[in-house]
């Protein structure tokens, strides 16, 4: 009786000390809160971005963000009429894009949807 006891303690510590590990391992201290599985892999898309641009792009597969009207926006991977009228709103009241992390400021882009169209864009 006093091993089943003893062995359930060890399981129980065991468990705990799982947790806490992986908690401390999502905890953001920057901005005091736990993140998401799904804000992890947005980090790491993010330090794929880096590689990314420096990739060869090839310019006739690529839309150009500065010139392309709605149309030509929406071809883009996730992009739909709404956020191809944000992007072309953007531009009009801020100018041209400069490069493909500017486009983070447009509302309704966030760092996934930025790598994920990051391949297609020129400017």
């Amino acid at each position: 009786m006093k091993n089943k006891r003893g062995m359930l303690i060890l399981l129980w510590l065991i468990c705990a000390g799982l947790w806490i590990f992986l908690s401390a391992q999502f905890y953001n201290e920057k901005d005091n809160h736990y993140f998401a599985l799904t804000d992890l892999s947005e980090n790491i898309l993010i330090a794929d971005t880096v590689n990314l641009s420096l990739t060869q792009h090839s310019l006739d597969n690529c839309v150009n963000v500065n010139e392309a009207d709605q149309t030509d926006l929406q071809k883009l991977p996730g992009i739909g009429p709404v956020l191809a009228k944000n992007i072309i709103d953007y531009r009009q009241n801020f100018g041209k894009f400069e490069k493909g992390d500017d486009l983070i400021n447009v509302k309704g882009i966030g760092r996934v949807k930025l790598f994920k169209i990051q391949e297609f864009t020129c400017f």
